[in-house]
């Protein structure tokens, strides 16, 4: 997963959108032969999705799962989330971390 989007909703419960990141690929690549049948990528044309500007890439995201959380279960899994991470040794820096590397 590249991350996770939602907030409380009106009954109380956790709503997370699980979602994954990448960079956009061309919808079709056209790559040419030569009188012999041998495909020439030196020569292929990408036909975008959606035409990039100068120095932009596009991100796509794509939606994997929703949850709906019971409130009283948030703080549990959170717990249990932390504790695992914990238990494997592998260390992550924390968002006040980042701000003060800043």
């Amino acid at each position: 997963m590249s991350g996770a989007y939602g907030g409380m909703t009106p009954k109380g419960e956790l709503l997370a959108h699980f979602f994954t990141e990448y960079i956009d690929v061309p919808s079709e690549i056209h790559v040419p032969l030569d009188k012999k049948g041998r495909l020439k990528p030196d020569e292929s044309v990408k036909i975008r999705r959606v035409e990039w500007g100068q120095g932009e890439t596009v991100v796509r995201r794509d939606l994997k799962v929703g949850l709906i959380i019971p409130a009283h279960v948030v703080n549990i899994i959170a717990t249990w989330m932390l504790d695992k991470l914990k238990s494997s040794g592998i260390e992550v820096e924390t968002v006040e971390e980042k701000v003060e590397n800043k």
